[in-house]
């Protein structure tokens, strides 16, 4: 095969200045796939956090509300809901426990140990003024930015 005076090949620089560009698109689309994939992350944490905790919410508000009285141990984090035929404990777990997307915390419990409410809660609060309850939960998400949920429940006994 013959080459006419007028066509060439492709020189080894071109070559290398398309490998370039193509290699900068490729490294910036997978700089959008990071970012997204760590938004992702971010966001099923946030609600890994917030099932757990307003599960935990909708379970004490239940059991406060019919309490004939409550009593909350501030320095071991237990709360003792009365009822008239017993009484039931809540309370917040020493031992911290990991969960997905960097989640950690410790675990609130229902009744013994053995039974966890809620996990990831770093802190777990209770304010009583006559008959008004409010309880207030927090966790930590992965970035160091603190969650709280407070709710406010009456005691109809």
């Amino acid at each position: 095969m013959k080459l006419s005076l007028g066509e060439q090949g492709i020189t080894f620089l071109e070559t290398m200045i398309a490998l370039v560009i193509i290699g900068s698109l490729l490294i910036g689309l997978y700089g959008l796939l990071e970012s997204g994939m760590a938004m992702y992350q971010a966001n099923d944490a946030y609600l890994e956090l917030m099932q757990q905790m307003r599960f935990a919410m909708l379970t004490l508000g239940k059991d406060i509300r019919r309490a004939n009285s409550i009593s909350f141990n501030v320095i071991k984090k237990e709360l003792t809901i009365n009822f008239s035929n017993g009484s039931k404990k809540y309370g917040l777990d020493r031992e911290d426990v990991y969960g997905p997307s960097g989640l950690s915390g410790q675990q609130l419990w229902g009744t013994t140990k053995n039974n966890p409410l809620a996990s990831y809660i770093s802190d777990f609060n209770i304010i009583q003024k006559d008959k008004l309850v409010t309880v207030i939960l927090e966790a930590k998400v992965p970035k160091g930015k603190i969650l709280t949920l407070q709710s406010n429940f009456t005691m109809r006994n």
